[in-house]
């Protein structure tokens, strides 16, 4: 047992109401009450980000999620603040570049004096923390510069404050990249780290021209960490006569929502002809990724013919999940619907389109060694018809090498946070 009381900062994009990145954070939570011996009493953990999508999911958590204090709130705070009163953007940018100078500058007189004179809190609070996590996704990127930019100095002035602080990674996306900008930016970043976890070969084969200090290797995306409650709907699952399909959509710019209509229009009326009921399962919403609003948005000629429409922060965690176990096969475009399929041993359609998505969804299929990937346009180029023959008749054995990649995650997470947290 740990003497002293632990701190742990997560780091993430949960609480966007995107179900994949809330999912994430629930996976780490489970794993750290389920495979480490911690408890309230002994831990506490952070978020930088409130849990008011993650109430929605009505997911009951074992831990007490304390919300901490960072300088990106206090200036996004600010900024929401400035917007709202009409201030100009350049004058906002201002005051926000100001802040971080005062923040940064503070830091280094903490440094040299060990006196604080702005931001106490926040000094204190990095000062006394134990470990700083981030958990998986694919926001490092150069999609999202700024972010990028945000976590650069976060983890520098974060070991700046406390040199002893230990930072990881697990289940992360890195990339694509196509700057030189970003890459140099990415290896500043993770040259802080003592341990990353990637969640697919390409961000790991990226690392390993880096020269890292950290120790690192890609066992997959962190969701995996929910296997055993997965596992228990899928054996409810194989109880049951299933003739339902699930299908789902990401809002998101790279999609050509014109040539997916198309497609979709020919699942939907394929599966009316087959006796199949449609269900579709949004994995976001507004004011996150709207994927309802994706699918009204399309004018489906078949509309009428989806029997349900599932939304996980109306139905809950639970119920959601519940509803997936029904299926006999799925057809989706986003990253987390094709995961969960996955390692519910539920035979899926994986659809991607762009170079981002297909890193990620053609990326993980791959790790798992899962069929029927396409890029949109293989399946313009290819008989809808047969495709949904074949996956249709596809039967997954028992775990299908899942549960190994499952049991190898818990032994690397697990190694990992008891030489942190449990080191003399």
């Amino acid at each position: 047992m740990v003497k002293d009381k632990k701190k742990i900062l997560i780091k993430g994009a949960h609480d966007s109401f995107n179900f994949g990145d809330d999912l994430i954070l629930i996976a780490i939570l489970y794993f750290i009450k389920n495979n480490l011996k911690v408890s309230d009493d002994n831990l506490e953990i952070y978020s930088q980000r409130t849990i008011y999508s993650l109430e929605k999911l009505k997911y009951t958590f074992d831990f007490e999620l304390k919300q901490c204090k960072e300088i990106n709130n206090i200036i996004y705070s600010l900024n929401s603040t400035f917007k709202d009163l009409k201030f100009p953007k350049f004058i906002r940018v201002i005051i926000a570049i100001s802040i971080l100078i005062i923040f940064i500058f503070n830091v280094y007189f903490f440094k040299i004096t060990k006196k604080r004179l702005f931001f106490k809190d926040i000094i204190t609070f990095y000062e006394k923390l134990d470990v700083l996590h981030y958990i998986g996704g694919g926001y490092i990127t150069d999609r999202w510069k700024i972010r990028m930019i945000q976590d650069y100095l976060s983890v520098k002035v974060a070991k700046l404050i406390n040199p002893n602080l230990k930072v990881i990674g697990t289940g992360l996306g890195l990339g694509p990249f196509k700057n030189r900008l970003s890459f140099l930016i990415l290896k500043g970043i993770l040259n802080n780290f003592n341990y990353l976890f990637l969640r697919e070969q390409e961000s790991y084969n990226l690392i390993n021209k880096m020269n890292l200090r950290a120790y690192y290797k890609c066992l997959g995306d962190d969701v995996l960490l929910l296997f055993p409650i997965f596992h228990n709907f899928k054996n409810e699952k194989n109880k049951l006569n299933m003739k339902n399909i699930a299908f789902n959509l990401k809002k998101f710019p790279d999609h050509d929502y014109e040539n997916i209509k198309n497609i979709i229009e020919q699942l939907l009326k394929l599966s009316n002809e087959n006796n199949y009921h449609i269900e579709y399962f949004c994995f976001g919403q507004n004011p996150g990724p709207d994927d309802y609003d994706v699918l009204s948005s399309l004018n489906l000629k078949n509309i009428a013919s989806i029997s349900a429409i599932h939304n996980p922060y109306e139905e809950g965690f639970d119920t959601f999940i519940e509803n997936l176990k029904r299926i006999k096969f799925g057809f989706g475009f986003a990253y987390h619907f094709n995961i969960i399929l996955t390692i519910m041993s539920i035979p899926s359609i994986s659809v991607y389109a762009g170079d981002y998505y297909k890193q990620k969804i053609k990326g993980s299929m791959e790790l798992f060694n899962v069929p029927f990937v396409f890029d949109i346009n293989e399946i313009n180029n290819n008989n809808l018809e047969t495709i949904i023959n074949e996956v249709s008749q596809k039967e997954y054995r028992e775990g299908d090498g899942i549960e190994k990649f499952y049991k190898n995650m818990v032994k690397e997470y697990s190694v990992m946070y008891k030489n942190i947290l449990f080191q003399k």
